[in-house]
């Protein structure tokens, strides 16, 4: 038989063995490939898991120092000491009420003590399982689908895909995935203005009934307040029960599968499991155990000293684990000395660590001073250090900035690179880590070893001094020795799982010193050259000048005394101002009349009217309020009084160190005043906020804690906080308007990095939300809100140092625009329906009202406008200015004579000097104006409706 017959019999055989031969080489290609990426892809995967870790770490350490401070106020403000500390001060109490003020005190220090212990723990431990999940979840997102180890995850992946893998996710799913996160890590408010109450409410009733038996006049050690305080601590833990409950409350039955109610579940089970349990009463231990060993015991410890002592205690992780762990285990019979070793080594390590920053600020001011290396640090790394972090587990970029102090710039060279790459899997982690930095420029082609390469870098900044400075970090012993040699070169390495500097070399002592020599041979030289300098006498005392004994000699006058008539009963007859015509001193008066002439100001001059239009501008005010404050005022405004019709207004004034004080200005001496912030009150707004019925105060302080109050009026005057929400900390403004007519009002704040922020309140949150922000080109040097031509709300910005200002449409397509002026760069623009205009602290030339597309401007007299405000009424707009001299004008305007080019004052009036805030507001009987000074002093003004009406009417007939 041929072999051609053979192979037509046989031909499906054979196509089929081929088949079967030919997928067997192909698989065994892939595996083999596999096989060689598999370490590879494994150390990407390693590499990149750290890195999401350290940075959403990092970001969890930032957002603890931003609400610690917003916990401790609630704190604060629930265990109030210090109220109850002044009230003991008082000289007029008996005995049985002081008694009773200790008693209270007693009860409150101590609650104070185990809530700030608890609520920062539980704070700290929410935080660190809501990053840990995210993290976790992202990780397994990046990664992808867990690999599957059969035999058909060594098949192609086009192949796999085509078969029912699973692909990329879609846009809506990757969205659906952010916006989930983004509202699970909201979930923490929950907590920082609900749970924080709740449980400082069980702290407060545990506390109440475990001290009754204790007497004020026992005598206890640090060991036995510690003990106390230890069983406090655990009757407050046993009773709170879930601590899931304080941070996500969620039902137990509800079924959702959403992804935000799966992302609170696993939170749940992490916060309720036995192990954050431990953690969390671990963490309070240490909080107590420190609390009671300080030098001198802080009711309410600093927030920058408990900030600072958490930075110190992060990088003491193990040892506050092996204290935490031992206190805890002895919690029920904790004896005097218990655990005395464990924490001397955590004060240990947090002395080590205070030490360590010390030591780099000391090495570094070598290098700064002498040989110019200065921030932002130009960090250079090769591959051993990139290695010895990742091993290490130290994120770069968030180390370096903490250890040197000042900002850094990470590089590396293509020698670097080359070499890492050379290297091959072993160090595919640490080429990833280097590839993520910037890369120097290096004039070596083809590349060097990395040794090689740095060293000559630092070479050549060493003998050109336009060079960058380098800070290099290696691990190889052989390149440190070349750096230490070259003299100048900082060096950096890893070493005790951290960052250090490594001492001045020798080399860098001895040019130090042989800079000093050449400095001394150069001041030789200049002696031979010049010789020395003459020796300056020293001034001594001298004895006394005769001729200051001289006494002084009168000399004679040449006017000779004025004769005038007498009259009969013997005096001098006086002559009428002015004289008369002819007679001895008419001339004299003539000359008089001259000269005051001339100090009048010109009927022509355009910055002031007419002599005598300016003799009927004088008005003087009635006073209704004058006090001094304790502190000086930050922030004031007026607000109505709803007791009867007309009433006068309340003064609401923040104050620098906190406190918000309600004024009542009808001579009844209401006083009211709220300690609800620490820190200085900087924008304070009245108006439904919540668009609730009745109308809510809104205090905003420097470090954005935004506070709502009920004013309530009665016999006195009380302010009652009913809602907390920390926001930006640069609001210096802030208005309650309806600006897009939607029949709800919304917060406006003005910021001081030349942003303007809309908020609005929503229900279901319980809290203001984020719905407009708009950034303008320069800092805002003063703001006027009100109506355009069109009925649209709009905001005015104008502009510090620049003739222009910026138009902000709060509705339609919430546009910016930008508008020149021929004006001065001083000066504020305002819309024709103003109702509400600010300065910030820069002093004003010019108010220039826009209309219909043309600018009319106030006419001023006296000396540039420190404060400046506006009330809007159904026939005109009042705006009144007062400058820095305490010169007070009131100006008025409407249709008929807003066609002037320059609208004159009505009138004018003197208020108090030194005057830096103002606030106005308008009643159908007159218009009341509050003015607060640097020095502290406030005083209220009322002018009458009546006489502003009659003015306008005179001024425009």
């Amino acid at each position: 038989m041929s072999w051609w017959e053979l192979a037509k019999r046989h031909k499906g055989k054979i196509i089929a063995g081929g088949a079967i031969i030919g997928g067997a080489v192909a698989l065994s290609m892939n595996m083999n490939q596999k096989r060689v990426e598999s370490p590879q892809e494994e150390s990407g995967l390693q590499a990149r898991r750290h890195y999401v870790f350290d940075a959403n770490q990092s970001a969890c350490d930032e957002s603890i120092r931003e609400l610690a401070p917003s916990v401790f106020r609630m704190i604060q403000t629930r265990f109030n000491v210090e109220s109850i500390t002044r009230q003991l001060q008082e000289g007029n109490l008996s005995t049985e009420k002081k008694i009773e003020l200790w008693n209270e005190l007693k009860i409150t220090v101590m609650g104070r003590l185990v809530a700030v212990a608890h609520a920062l723990s539980l704070l700290t431990l929410t935080l660190k399982a809501q990053i840990s999940i995210l993290a976790a979840d992202i990780v397994t997102i990046t990664s992808g689908a867990t690999k599957n180890n059969g035999w058909w995850s060594w098949a192609p992946a086009s192949m796999s895909a085509l078969v029912g893998g699973k692909g990329e996710m879609s846009a809506d799913e990757k969205r659906r995935n952010d916006t989930a996160r983004q509202v699970f890590l909201r979930s923490i408010e929950f907590f920082t203005q609900t749970g924080v109450l709740e449980l400082a409410e069980v702290v407060d009733d545990v506390v109440k009934r475990e001290l009754q038996e204790v007497r004020l006049d026992e005598m206890r050690d640090s060991d036995e307040v510690l003990a106390l305080l230890n069983s406090l601590s655990a009757k407050v833990a046993a009773e709170t029960g879930s601590l899931s409950a304080y941070v996500a409350p969620i039902d137990k039955d509800d079924t959702s599968r959403d992804s935000v109610t799966l992302l609170l579940r696993r939170l749940i089970l992490l916060l309720d499991g036995d192990q954050c349990r431990e953690t969390n009463g671990r963490l309070v231990q240490f909080f107590l155990s420190a609390s009671t060993r300080c030098p001198r015991v802080r009711l309410m410890p600093n927030e920058r000293r408990i900030l600072k002592y958490t930075t110190y205690l992060a990088a003491c992780a193990p040892e506050a684990l092996v204290y935490g762990n031992c206190v805890s285990q002895q919690a029920e019979s904790i004896k005097q000395g218990a655990c005395g070793k464990e924490f001397e080594k955590l004060f240990e390590c947090v002395q080590k660590q205070q030490t360590r920053l010390k030591r780099a600020a000391r090495i570094l001011s070598v290098y700064r001073y002498n040989f110019g290396v200065t921030p932002p640090y130009q960090v250079i790394i090769d591959g051993t250090y990139a290695h010895a972090a990742l091993k290490e587990k130290l994120n770069l970029a968030e180390q370096l900035p903490k250890y040197l102090g000042a900002p850094v710039e990470i590089h590396t060279t293509k020698c670097c690179l080359d070499e890492l790459t050379k290297l091959g899997s072993p160090l595919y982690g640490a080429l990833c880590v280097a590839k993520a930095q910037l890369v120097a420029d290096c004039p070596h082609n083809p590349p060097r070893g990395a040794g090689d390469c740095l060293s000559h870098l630092a070479r050549r900044a060493k003998k050109d001094k336009k060079k960058k400075k380098f800070i290099f970090a290696t691990q190889d012993p052989t390149l440190q020795d070349k750096l230490r040699a070259i003299g100048g070169i900082p060096i950096l390495y890893i070493a005790y799982k951290t960052v250090l500097l490594d001492p001045v070399s020798e080399a860098t002592k001895t040019e130090m010193e042989t800079e000093k020599g050449e400095l001394e041979t150069i001041r030789e030289l200049k002696k031979e050259l010049l010789g020395e300098e003459p020796e300056k006498k020293k001034r001594k005392k001298k004895g006394v000048n005769p001729l200051s004994c001289k006494k002084k000699v009168m000399k004679k006058s040449g006017v000779k005394p004025v004769e005038g008539t007498k009259t009969a009963n013997g005096k001098r007859r006086r002559r009428k101002k002015g004289g008369e015509t002819g007679g001895a001193g008419g001339g004299g008066g003539e000359e008089k009349m001259e000269t005051m002439s001339l100090l009048m100001p010109s009927p022509s001059a355009p910055s002031a009217p007419a002599p005598a239009q300016m003799g009927g501008l004088d008005f003087l005010p009635s006073v209704c309020l004058s006090t001094t404050l304790t502190h000086t005022c930050s922030a004031l405004l007026l607000i109505p009084s709803h007791t009867m019709v007309d009433a006068p207004p309340i003064v609401v004034c923040g104050k620098e160190n906190g406190e918000t004080v309600i004024f009542s200005t009808d001579f009844n001496q209401r006083f009211g005043k709220s300690e609800a912030c620490t820190s200085p009150i900087t924008a304070i707004a009245y108006g439904r906020a919540t668009n609730q019925t009745g109308s809510e105060l809104v205090t905003i302080s420097a470090d954005g804690q935004l506070t709502l109050f009920k004013v309530i009026e009665g016999a006195t005057l009380s302010l009652q906080p009913t809602f907390h929400q920390l926001m930006q900390a640069n609001i210096t403004a802030a208005v309650i308007a309806d600006v897009d007519r939607d029949g709800l009002m919304e917060l406006i704040v003005i910021m001081t990095d030349r942003v303007v922020r809309t908020f609005q309140w929503c229900t279901e949150s319980n809290r203001f939300l984020p719905r407009n922000k708009w950034e303008v080109p320069s800092h805002i040097a003063g703001v006027s809100i009100g109506e355009s031509a069109t009925r649209q709300y709009e905001a005015w910005l104008s502009q510090a140092g620049s003739r222009q200002y910026v138009a902000i449409r709060f509705s339609g397509d919430h546009s910016v625009t930008v508008c020149d002026s021929r004006m001065d760069a001083a000066t504020i623009f305002m819309p024709y329906r103003a109702d509400y205009v600010r300065t910030f602290g820069s002093l004003v030339t010019g108010i220039v009202v826009h209309v219909n597309q043309k600018e009319r401007r106030l006419r001023m007299i006296g000396g540039d406008i420190i404060g400046l405000g506006t009330v809007r009424l159904p026939s005109k707009v009042v705006v009144i200015t007062v400058d820095v001299n305490g010169l007070c004008l009131v100006y008025a305007y409407n249709e008929r004579n807003i066609k002037k080019m320059d609208i004159d004052p009505l009138m004018r009036m003197t208020v108090l000097k030194d005057t830096f805030h103002m606030a106005l507001i308008g009643t159908p009987a007159a218009i009341y104006v509050t003015v607060a000074t640097t020095r502290g002093r406030l005083a209220n003004y009322s002018i009458p409706m009546d006489t502003i009406d009659h003015r306008f009417s005179r001024f425009n007939t």
